[in-house]
């Protein structure tokens, strides 16, 4: 793999455990939780 293919997916894989430790942290429930415009995880 190339340099920019190891940093996309590093990228990726760094968004979606911001998601799963947003998740952890505010104990969500359902993924109606993860629409912070409409309700739910609050900004930091």
């Amino acid at each position: 793999m190339d340099q920019q293919t190891i940093v996309s997916v590093l990228l990726i894989l760094a968004t979606f455990g911001l998601y799963i430790g947003i998740s952890i942290f505010n104990r969500a429930k359902a993924t109606s939780d993860f629409y912070v415009a409409i309700r739910g995880v609050p900004p930091f």
